[in-house]
């Protein structure tokens, strides 16, 4: 172990402080460190010290501890024990960033605090040197290092004249820390030693025995029991599973509308007729395009008994000449109709109403939510009260 010389020397005031490091550089002279009680803004600056590159330290832990866990997981689960979860691949890189986030936090964050007690040789059974009781606390404290060839009488009145108000040399057992390091007895550090290597060992064993893979993870999702159309449904029944090869009740079919849930009224009802005021239409407004699409539906469906200008008056009644014999209602200008809830017509035209019959199966959900919209359009266009522009 080396045996250096150190010359301390002590100082109150920041103020005297400064300047002796400055003069103490310029001399030639190698300053160990600086002990201040608090952060002196501009120190490291004046003593030399370049910025820290714990960052980039940081940096490539993070780099180490995400391709640890991309390699590690990678390998474990593509390589040497892949399992089958649920049919989904092997590579399955989105389930992996989790870990691999973890792992890239965990290696930065603990890589940084190993680094950082390295350069400032600090550990857990290191006990560093103090030069003097009261560094840190109310003294400014400057270490300088000696060589052979260094006058340390001469070195400690130059320090006096700098204004420090005590002095002294120091010898002290250095390694690359600058201290003592107490280790536990030999015997017992040889046996924690084989311990971990013995237990690492154990645990890396690729041994043959219980590679096999014997299990599944739900093994339902990995292997379906598909069912055809026109199979042999007895196979399923003997296993007591109840298959119809019907939809579920509830179910909607894919890219249609909302359905209509209330149903039709029983002779002589009217409450569900009444609950469908309370049904608002999903189409809340039409472009052009659907509303020249509406207009043609309302003429080829509606038209032929409510007529083209909507006042009941279609070929099928044609003021009373035609076969027809009840005049259709009218359809805008009528303040029934013109009042009428939007849900409570979609029920008329899907189930029929008096002698009108059901439409549902010449227009679909959607359609005849359209017709209607564009039935209150025209009611609207009817209501609104003209503006008058011409000039007086």
């Amino acid at each position: 172990m080396a045996i250096k010389k150190f010359v301390v020397g002590c100082f109150t005031d920041e103020k005297e402080l400064f300047p002796a490091v400055k003069t103490i550089r310029k001399s030639g002279f190698k300053i160990h460190d600086v002990y201040t009680p608090y952060p002196v803004h501009g120190l490291d600056t004046a003593l030399g010290l370049r910025e820290t590159s714990l960052h980039t330290a940081g940096f490539i832990y993070a780099l180490i501890g995400l391709c640890t866990a991309f390699g590690g997981i990678g390998w474990i689960l593509t390589i040497d024990w892949p399992q089958n979860y649920g049919g989904k691949p092997h590579f399955a890189l989105p389930a992996w960033i989790p870990i691999m986030f973890e792992c890239t936090v965990l290696f930065s964050a603990v890589g940084m605090v190993l680094t950082f007690c390295y350069i400032c040789q600090i550990g857990p059974l290191v006990k560093k040197h103090r030069f003097h009781l009261r560094a840190t606390d109310d003294y400014f404290v400057m270490v300088i290092e000696c060589t052979q060839q260094t006058n340390t009488h001469d070195l400690e009145g130059l320090l006096k004249s700098l204004g420090a108000c005590e002095t002294k040399t120091e010898t002290v057992e250095s390694g690359w820390w600058l201290g003592r390091y107490d280790l536990p007895a030999p015997s017992v550090a040889s046996a924690v030693i084989a311990l971990i290597l013995i237990t690492s060992l154990s645990a890396c064993s690729n041994g043959d025995a219980g590679r096999e893979q014997n299990r599944v993870y739900m093994p339902d999702m990995a292997y379906s029991r598909a069912v055809e159309t026109y199979d042999d449904k007895e196979h399923i029944t003997n296993k007591g599973i109840f298959y119809n090869a019907e939809p579920a009740k509830g179910s909607i079919a894919r890219g249609s509308d909302i359905p209509f849930l209330i149903a039709k009224d029983t002779p002589g009802s009217t409450l569900n007729y009444l609950a469908a005021q309370k049904i608002i239409n999903p189409i809340t407004s039409l472009s052009s395009d659907d509303q020249e699409e509406a207009h043609r539906l309302y003429l080829v469906y509606c038209g032929i008994c409510h007529g083209q200008k909507y006042d009941g008056n279609g070929p099928l009644y044609k003021d009373g000449s035609g076969p027809f014999p009840a005049k259709p209602a009218t359809l805008v200008g009528d303040p029934k109709y013109d009042a009428m809830p939007e849900g409570q017509m979609f029920y008329s035209v899907t189930y029929g109403k008096n002698l009108m019959g059901s439409y549902a199966s010449q227009l679909t959900t959607k359609q005849r939510w359209m017709v209607i919209k564009y039935i209150k359009m025209q009611q609207e266009a009817v209501s609104k009260p003209q503006t008058n522009t011409n000039s007086k």
